[in-house]
């Protein structure tokens, strides 16, 4: 009897290191410890809402010219068909800003814009990227 009961927990603990239940290891939490030389992450680029209505006033309707004087030159250009893409970068953010001609005017103007972090490529608000930008 002793040698069964032997057998069966040798085979317990042997089925316990080939397909045992999974482990589960937790989310890091915001107090987690990072670890060593690894980046801090970056706080949120924010703004209010009034200063974001009014910085992406700047930009949307704007022509690559009237962008190019804001931001400098872009890094990227690039025109495909009769929409146009401008991206202009710097370490905070990076501002995608698509061009179209509309039904009043065929030069090309911003109608859309899309703002991300260059570290992760995290979603980043589009006010506070232009003012980032624009500094």
């Amino acid at each position: 009897m002793l040698r069964n009961g032997m057998a069966a927990m040798i085979g317990l603990l042997l089925a316990g290191c080939v397909g045992g239940a999974p482990v589960i290891i937790p989310a890091p939490s915001s107090n987690a410890s990072r670890v060593p030389g690894t980046p801090t992450p970056a706080p949120p680029l924010r703004l209010p809402s009034v200063q974001q209505d009014e910085a992406l006033g700047l930009v949307i309707g704007a022509s690559a010219g009237r962008l190019t004087r804001l931001f400098g030159q872009a890094q990227i250009d690039l025109i495909e068909g009769d929409a146009r893409k401008l991206q202009f970068a710097n370490d905070a953010c990076v501002l995608d800003v698509f061009l179209y001609p509309t039904q009043t005017s065929r030069t090309p103007v911003a109608t859309h814009v899309d703002a991300r972090r260059p570290q992760n490529g995290a979603e980043v608000d589009r006010g506070a990227c232009i003012a980032a930008l624009r500094r």
